[in-house]
């Protein structure tokens, strides 16, 4: 490993050597804006700036939160007797959804903003008025802890989004929530089961969510000791 002298380190020369399609990509990142403090609410401020720099949410919330957006069931097929016949699985279609709920289309507002050429210090009260809508406990300007924000937060907009996608499942079958499902016919059933899996996959899922998979090992030893 080649180790670099402190000449060398700031010497621009030295710098590894971006690509074309880097250097495009570095020069289409807007600069970082400032938040401002609305009274304690670093905890607040810390957990946004760093969703803002997370460009796959932000692209996604972009699309997905307006009306029209397509939910995309994504659904896996049933085995046994719940197994749909191959006309059945073609008729599975994307479904479009209402605008997003009052957190998600706040929250794409603001990454709006965040992106935007404009202003280079941002007030973000109206999503924090939401935020603390959604959950009172911050309210006050208070201190509070980041983390238990950030995960509060990801709760609230992915039960918008679950809601919002069941909404739509309901919606593209003529049903309301008060329907009988027993009632329905059997082939539609089928259909809903499927697409009931897929309304918990929302948008938060695709980016934060993964499946833990664990490789345990066991090792018996065994010792004997001699008399």
């Amino acid at each position: 490993m080649e180790i670099m002298n402190e000449k060398q380190y700031t010497n621009p020369s030295f710098a590894p050597k971006m690509t074309e399609e880097e250097l495009s990509h570095q020069n289409n990142i807007n600069k970082v804006k400032g938040l401002t403090n609305l009274g304690n609410t670093c905890f607040f401020n810390s957990v946004m700036q760093c969703l803002s720099q997370t460009h796959p949410l932000t692209q996604l919330i972009t699309k997905q939160s307006r009306k029209g957006a397509h939910f995309n069931p994504q659904v896996l097929k049933y085995s046994g007797e719940n197994a749909l016949s191959e006309d059945e699985n073609d008729n599975l279609t994307v479904i479009q959804l209402n605008k997003g709920g009052p957190m998600m289309t706040s929250l794409a507002a603001f990454l709006k903003e965040m992106h935007s050429d404009v202003e280079e210090t941002i007030t973000p009260l109206n999503f924090f008025n939401e935020v603390v809508k959604q959950f009172p406990k911050f309210e006050g300007m208070q201190q509070h802890d980041s983390q238990e924000l950030l995960r509060d937060l990801m709760d609230g907009l992915r039960s918008e989004e679950v809601n919002r996608q069941r909404s739509a499942i309901h919606k593209h079958f003529g049903l309301s929530k008060k329907t009988n499902r027993i009632a329905v016919p059997e082939n539609v059933q089928k259909k809903l089961k499927l697409y009931d899996r897929a309304q918990n996959h929302t948008l938060l899922d695709k980016i934060f969510s993964g499946n833990l998979c664990l490789n345990i090992e066991k090792r018996i030893r065994i010792f004997f000791k001699a008399n």
